[in-house]
C-alpha cells in the first residue's frame, strides 16, 4: 500500500483548493471542459502516477463489479494451466496461457488461441508482447506492466503517460470520433467527465496486430473499447472497469476490471529496447524494428 494518502474533492471549473499532503501544500486547480458547468474529478491530486493495487490477479485483468455491461470476463487463463506468477512463495511461475474453451469466443478467435496453447504445450516459447517490447494497444496496456502512468488534464485534451516505453494516449475530449480512421495500435480515443469521479475514454481504430490482455486474447479491427477511471476510497484508488466489444471475435460484450492505486515513485524513464536481445538463442520474436512506416 501506498505509504501517503489524499482527500478527494471534485472540483467545479476554476475553483482553486489547498491541501496538505504529509509535509508539503499542493495547489489543486480545477480544469475547466468544454461545458464549465461540469464537475471535473483530479486525477493527479497525490502528485504522483497509479499503478496496479497489490493483488492476487498480479497483470491479469478482474471480473467486474456488479452492474457492468454485457458478460463478465475476462477470458482468463486455460483451466488446464492455471497461471503461477513470479514471485509467488514456493511455486515456479509458468507461462500465460488463455482460455480458448471461453464461450466469449467465436470460433476463429478460439482457433487461434487454442493453436497458441498447442505450441506452448509443445515447447515453444511463449510470445510476451510486453517483455519483447511491441505495443500494447488498448486495452493491454493498462496490465502490460506493473509500472506507474500519469494522468495529466487539459481542458481539451487528457493524456495518460506511461512509464514503460514512454507511450502517451491522447484522450481528445468533448468531441466525437474523426470518420475513415487509419488504424494504428493504440487507436483513436475521446473521453468525457461523468458525476464528478469519472473519466470515460471510447477508444476505436486499432490495429488487429495488438492482443486484448496478457493472454493474448486477439481481436478485429472492429475492437470498440470503453474504460471507466472512477475514483473511489476518498481519492486514493482508482476502480477502472473496462468493456471489451467487437463483434467479429466476440459472442458478445463484456467487461473486467483493474484496482490502481498511488504509485510510490513518480513516472521514470523506461526503455524495453535497450540491451532486449535473445541471448539465450530461445527463439524469441525480435523486438519490432520497421523500415517503413506502418501507417
Amino acid at each position: 500500500m501506498s505509504n501517503f494518502s489524499f482527500a478527494f474533492h471534485p472540483l467545479k471549473c476554476g475553483m482553486v483548493v489547498a491541501q496538505i499532503l504529509a509535509t508539503s501544500a499542493l495547489i489543486l486547480t480545477a480544469t475547466c471542459p468544454a461545458n464549465a458547468a461540469e464537475v471535473v474529478p483530479d486525477f493527479y491530486a497525490s502528485g504522483f502516477g497509479w499503478q496496479h493495487a497489490p493483488n492476487a490477479s498480479g497483470k491479469n485483468f478482474d471480473p467486474p463489479p456488479p452492474g457492468a455491461p454485457g458478460a463478465a470476463g475476462p477470458i482468463g487463463a486455460h483451466p488446464n494451466h492455471p497461471h503461477v506468477g513470479n514471485g509467488t512463495p514456493g511455486q515456479a511461475a509458468t507461462p500465460r496461457i488463455g482460455n480458448d474453451g471461453s464461450p466469449l469466443l467465436l470460433p476463429w478467435a478460439a482457433e487461434n488461441m487454442k493453436k497458441t496453447r498447442l505450441a506452448i504445450e509443445a515447447g515453444g516459447v511463449p510470445f510476451d508482447p510486453a517483455a519483447r517490447c511491441w505495443p500494447g494497444g488498448v486495452p493491454a496496456v493498462v496490465s502490460f506492466a506493473n509500472q506507474p502512468m500519469e494522468i495529466l488534464q487539459t481542458p481539451d485534451l487528457v493524456v495518460l503517460l506511461y512509464e514503460r516505453g514512454q507511450v502517451a494516449r491522447r484522450i481528445y475530449m468533448n468531441r466525437p470520433h474523426a470518420q475513415n480512421l487509419t488504424p494504428t495500435w493504440y487507436g483513436e480515443s475521446v473521453g468525457h467527465y461523468e458525476n464528478g469521479d469519472t473519466l470515460v475514454i471510447d477508444t476505436i481504430g486499432m490495429t488487429d496486430k495488438s492482443f486484448v490482455d496478457v493472454f493474448n486474447v486477439p481481436h478485429t479491427k472492429a475492437l470498440h473499447i470503453i474504460e471507466r477511471y472512477k475514483i473511489i476510497d476518498g481519492g486514493n484508488k482508482i476502480e477502472l472497469v473496462i468493456t471489451v466489444d467487437d463483434p467479429q471475435t466476440f459472442t458478445q460484450t463484456w467487461s473486467v476490471m483493474k484496482l490502481m492505486e498511488p504509485s510510490r515513485e513518480r513516472v521514470g524513464e523506461v526503455l524495453c529496447q535497450v540491451g532486449n536481445d535473445d541471448v539465450y538463442n530461445q527463439g524469441l520474436r525480435p523486438v519490432p524494428t520497421a523500415a517503413t512506416p506502418d501507417y
